[in-house]
């Protein structure tokens, strides 16, 4: 199975973007090319790439900003067989949206289960939206240890136990770098501990993308190296055979 992470550079012109995130998308050899957060920021854009689908094999997954500036509006859309849909929206961002509040994180925990999971090659995919990863939690005094974010409730964290079970594939679509990347770190280590496999991707927050890290693999609980990647003046793709 090929992956392929898109990530974007601050400094992209929308048209410019649009034009990408048609080619990229209709030139690939992946079975899943990932594009990052705000692919679309309005539905003209959307509308435009629909009308451009051309790849019949790749599966895509994209983030369309549906309205204002509130993550609510954050819709993740997937493109399968030259069919694009909408997977889910965004529920949460930080960690204290999560933080004792049970029902949130209930509904949150349904979704994942059900409206997050696609099955490519027999392989199972789940979905995180950008600070959703906040489901998890570190704890500082323990060398970062990550665990459920509301770690007191047995009975959730036997379902994301069970959610997390049955997934071989997490990915991360993230719409700009998030901080404490040490804390981030042992996130990803634990997703992908047990023989499973984490993907990340985001856009640069500044025009100089080499200096900032914006897609992330990781296998059985250690970083993996992509087997190619290309990098031109306003986009980043890695590639990555599982």
């Amino acid at each position: 199975m090929r992956i392929s992470l898109v990530s974007y550079y601050i400094n992209t012109p929308s048209k410019i973007k649009k034009q990408l995130n048609a080619d990229l998308f209709n030139n690939s050899k992946a079975d899943l090319i990932v594009f990052p957060g705000y692919t679309f920021n309005d539905q003209g854009e959307l509308t435009d790439f629909i009308n451009s689908i051309e790849n019949k094999q790749t599966i895509g997954l994209f983030d369309f900003k549906s309205n204002g500036n509130n993550y609510e509006g954050y819709q993740s859309l997937i493109v399968r067989k030259g069919i694009i849909k909408k997977m889910s929206t965004q529920m949460f961002t930080t960690a204290n949206d999560v933080n004792r509040n049970v029902e949130l994180v209930e509904s949150f925990l349904h979704e994942f289960k059900t409206k997050r999971k696609l099955k490519i090659k027999g392989i199972y995919v789940r979905l995180l939206q950008c600070g959703e990863v906040n489901i998890l939690r570190n704890e500082q005094l323990r060398n970062n240890e990550v665990h459920f974010r509301l770690r007191d409730n047995k009975s959730l964290i036997r379902y994301f136990n069970e959610i997390v079970a049955n997934t071989n594939i997490f990915i991360n679509i993230q719409h700009t770098p998030m901080g404490n990347q040490g804390k981030l770190h042992k996130r990803r280590e634990y997703l992908s501990k047990g023989g499973k496999w984490y993907f990340s991707t985001t856009n640069s927050i500044k025009p100089e993308p080499s200096k900032y890290k914006l897609q992330y693999c990781y296998f059985d609980g250690k970083e993996q190296e992509p087997i190619g990647q290309k990098s031109e003046k306003y986009h980043s793709i890695q590639d990555y055979i599982l």
